[in-house]
């Protein structure tokens, strides 16, 4: 049986430069210290380069919806380099987990969103009552017939840095599972990390 490689093309490794040369201009060890010093503020003209001069954010969005249309090889490499650069800014959370959840449901609303989300202009945070099953989505979290969100999500990545907020839960009403925008930022509980890099 012969074994299949994997190698990075030409364009992919040039991209990995582009993005490894961005982190250490603008995310160097020095910098990382003193945000870690400040309680890990965003600092937003980072994270506004990022996205204006890489496109990082929506690396993975198609073109209609304000990404750059490529795939998960190249979000790969920008989470690699984010890694080796200890960049802690809400990557994972915003671009990764909120966008993954709104390209999945689609439509118009979610198009705008991803907008906001590609540019730079909004960073997101997903509400989730399961990380680990699931079967378990849509029994922690639910919305009324009035609208309101109801029940607790144990973690929420990203939520001292969010301003644009979704939730995956389970509409009473019909019984099935949605994502649901919130209008307000939820009450949330800070939670130590052993990663100093990581709010």
């Amino acid at each position: 049986m012969s074994e299949t490689g994997f190698a990075f093309s030409a364009e992919q490794n040039q991209f990995r430069d582009m993005v490894s040369g961005f982190f250490a201009a603008r995310s160097p060890m020095g910098r990382v210290r003193e945000l870690i010093g400040l309680g890990l503020p965003l600092d937003r003209d980072t994270w506004q380069a990022l996205a204006r001069e890489l496109g990082a954010q929506g690396i993975h969005v198609p073109e209609r919806a304000g990404g750059s249309g490529f795939g998960a090889v190249e979000l790969g490499i920008v989470m690699e380099e984010m890694g080796r650069h200890l960049y802690p800014g809400p990557f994972l959370s915003s671009a990764v987990m909120t966008t993954s959840a709104l390209l999945a449901a689609g439509g118009d609303a979610a198009e705008g969103a991803l907008v906001a989300l590609s540019s730079g202009d909004r960073v997101g945070a997903l509400l989730i009552d399961t990380l680990d099953d699931p079967a378990l989505l849509g029994t922690g979290l639910s919305v009324s017939d009035t609208g309101r969100l109801e029940g607790t999500a144990p973690l929420v990545p990203g939520a001292a840095n969010a301003d644009l907020w979704l939730a995956i839960a389970r509409d009473q009403p019909s019984g099935r599972l949605g994502l649901f925008q919130l209008n307000d930022a939820p009450a949330c509980q800070p939670l130590g990390s052993l990663d100093l890099t990581r709010p």
